[in-house]
């Protein structure tokens, strides 16, 4: 993509969102911070600046995808600025099991992972036609792939009833049904597996796997490269992408790095593992392998191997229209949304 363009980034502050808003800074995109942290944000902010030399980074005011009303308060700002979004990188995420609910009655891991970025999406997208061509990046995770989502009502309001992965699926069908309604409009959009990082989200792990990321999983530096790639990248795919884009039926794209573009992740559908006990089992072995030597393969070679950033097939069940729509459909009411795109 063109640069001199406005990027937006959310929830960013800490590990590989912090190093994507400094590689783009870089870049020379104009950067737009959302964090809950305000403060934390103009830290970073400043850093960027004085590394950056001279990079333009903004810091609209405070952004919390746990609260609607905090995403509303945040985007009235940004309009009232008249900010530009030429990318927005959807890249905040929770992890944890706590059960709580928005007064909206979503769940609340729901309402971080997936339905606060498709309020922020949805609200963000007359800047984004206006911008056209323009980009949405949304970081998934190679867990989606053994996400299902059974009943579209349970993953929104029930807090018992999913788990992060399914969330994550969740990511996957917002970017490919965006990308269906509003790519005729201008509006690319994308969805990245990361891959194994070492970020803030394994501390709550226990020694051991806190140990594995720690010495094992890439540094940050390295794992935003994914997303840097996805959010610039000509749209137009590969010769070496090719295959994998005749596979995700034209302009659904989803991007993955090194060792997590191994067929044994990519091309064997994992759904079953989320009910079958012993499909689960060998999923976590060979993702865990995968993890594992992902970042030393990549580390050792010198960025030989394990270093490419390209397309692959997503999860089956990120392909179901269906679900995909009526999804769009229940996230737009429960925000009190138009269903179609907001084009002022």
């Amino acid at each position: 993509m063109g640069w001199g363009g406005t990027v937006g980034l959310q929830d960013f502050v800490c590990d590989n969102r912090r190093e994507t808003a400094f590689a783009l800074a870089k870049l020379g995109a104009t950067v737009i911070l959302g964090c809950r942290n305000v403060d934390a944000a103009k830290q970073v902010a400043q850093e960027i600046r004085e590394q950056g030399s001279g990079a333009e980074v903004v810091v609209p005011g405070p952004l919390d995808l746990a609260k609607p009303e905090s995403i509303h308060r945040f985007v009235s700002h940004y309009r009232q600025q008249k900010y530009a979004c030429d990318i927005l990188v959807n890249n905040a995420g929770a992890a944890y099991r706590r059960e709580w609910y928005t007064e909206e009655g979503v769940a609340g891991l729901t309402q971080v992972n997936y339905h606060g970025p498709y309020i922020l999406t949805r609200l963000l997208e007359p800047f984004l036609i206006a911008s056209k061509p323009s980009r949405v990046v949304n970081v998934a995770s190679v867990e989606h792939r053994i996400g299902y989502i059974r009943d579209i009502r349970k993953f929104m309001f029930d807090a018992k009833k999913f788990l992060y992965s399914e969330t994550k699926l969740g990511n996957v069908l917002l970017t490919y049904e965006h990308q269906r309604r509003l790519g005729s409009y201008g509006v690319q959009s994308c969805a990245v597996d990361p891959g194994a990082v070492r970020s803030s989200i394994w501390k709550r792990a226990g020694p051991v796997m806190q140990w594995v990321a720690n010495h094992l999983f890439a540094p940050n530096e390295d794992g935003c490269q994914t997303v840097i790639h996805a959010a610039t990248a000509a749209w137009e795919p590969a010769p070496e992408a090719s295959a994998a884009a005749a596979e995700q039926k034209t302009s659904l794209r989803f991007y993955a790095r090194g060792l997590f573009t191994s067929p044994l992740l990519t091309s064997i559908s994992w759904q079953s593992a989320a009910v079958n006990k012993p499909n689960f089992m060998l999923w976590r072995v060979i993702l865990s392998l995968h993890g594992m030597m992902d970042y030393p393969v990549r580390h050792l070679s010198g960025g030989l191997f394990a270093s490419k950033t390209v397309l692959v097939p997503s999860s089956v069940q990120s392909y179901d229209e269906k679900v995909a729509a009526d999804l769009w459909d229940l996230s737009a009411d429960t925000a009190k949304l138009s269903r179609k795109p907001i084009t002022q």
